[in-house]
């Protein structure tokens, strides 16, 4: 069946293709102005706290919040972690290649959403800032929406492919995870594992199954 939906998620596909994860990203530039705060941040947004960032990652928590705790407990300030923080979102290096592969399917009148577990300056300063919506026709960031794309084997791309009134079997999904995968492919939808060996054959796969 011909192609008529195309989901992407971000983080590892977009987005830090190439490295292990988001962790790498956010407030990069205090490493080198204050190693130690940089450390302290990192272990209390991914360390023994890490259920903040899934708390963060699902909008019940924002970045004013977190700037306002980490600003206490660690003798800053507010404006410095927020600078700190859009400053590291917009150093963020973006597989251009692969946007312009998704903005040539949308030309060809394909539906290219972005699907994506992420914080709340995603959609504040992310999506304005690199213009993501000259590339796709929606944008799903799970702090917007309160739901990870894990959550109850995958229900959530499930309902925006049905509200959306497409097809699984029309649907192309695109994730480095394993397990949103598997999620998507046992409800039916054509699926593709991004990752740094199979990067560069998204294209040839697609023409290959004949989607396009």
């Amino acid at each position: 069946m011909q192609l008529k939906l195309f989901i992407t998620d971000f983080d590892g596909v977009i987005y830090n293709f190439d490295k292990d994860n988001i962790q790498d990203g956010l407030y990069c530039g205090i490493k080198d102005k204050d190693p130690i705060l940089h450390n302290n941040i990192k272990d209390f947004l991914f360390g023994q706290n890490r259920h903040i960032f899934y708390a963060w990652m699902r909008g019940w928590v924002n970045h004013n919040d977190l700037h306002y705790l980490m600003a206490r407990k660690f003798n800053t300030t507010i404006e410095f972690l927020d600078k700190e923080l859009f400053s590291s979102i917009e150093q963020f290096s973006l597989n251009w290649e692969l946007l312009n592969s998704i903005k040539s399917y949308r030309d060809k009148g394909i539906q290219t959403y972005m699907l994506t577990d992420n914080l709340t300056p995603f959609t504040e300063i992310l999506v304005p800032y690199f213009k993501l919506s000259d590339f796709f026709d929606k944008i799903y960031s799970s702090s917007d929406y309160h739901i990870l794309k894990s959550d109850n084997n995958g229900e959530w791309i499930e309902n925006i492919i049905r509200e959306n009134n497409f097809l699984p079997q029309e649907t192309l999904f695109i994730d480095d995870g394993e397990e949103n995968i598997k999620n998507a492919k046992d409800k039916g939808i054509n699926t593709y594992l991004y990752n740094f060996d199979t990067r560069f054959h998204l294209d040839e796969w697609i023409y290959r199954n004949n989607l396009v």
